[in-house]
């Protein structure tokens, strides 16, 4: 079936089915009458007076359970510090920069080491040379004789 591999149409196919469940569930044992009074109740909380109107209790609340998960998330990661990030940024080494590949690796203490250009075309390591003016660094490819770029 091709919608069920589609990104958007599986979701869909997805949420109809979970409906669909989640209302046969709960239609036999006979919850929708006791679902409905219970959201009549919460819609006649928030409507009611205090010295503060419940929605807006409602919305502070809220606000405070997500200041409440941030802190935690922040005091696990400074309990737990992570290694996973530092693997994943060490697994960045090589880029195109100035029309040139550039790769690299790293040391131990995270410091970038093994500089290295490249050909973009044919992959050949290309070296830094001088231009006239001294203004400009040229790399030409001797392999596929390209001008990469200039730095």
């Amino acid at each position: 079936m091709k919608l069920w591999h589609d990104p958007v149409w599986s979701k869909v196919i997805a949420v109809f089915i979970l409906t669909a469940g989640s209302t046969v569930v709960t239609y036999f044992p006979n919850w929708w009458p006791v679902i409905s009074a219970f959201a009549a109740q919460c819609y006649a909380f928030s409507l009611a007076s205090t010295s503060l109107p419940n929605w807006l209790v409602f919305l502070l609340g809220l606000l405070a359970l997500r200041t409440v998960k941030s802190t935690v998330v922040i005091a696990w990661q400074k309990v737990f510090p992570s290694q996973s990030l530092s693997r994943l940024c060490r697994n960045y080494t090589t880029d195109i920069y100035g029309n040139l590949r550039w790769k690299w690796s790293y040391l131990d203490d995270g410091q970038i080491c093994k500089l290295c250009t490249f050909c973009p075309e044919c992959g050949s390591q290309v070296y830094a040379q001088s231009s006239c003016d001294d203004n400009y660094t040229i790399f030409d490819c001797e392999s596929c004789h390209r001008g990469t770029g200039s730095v």
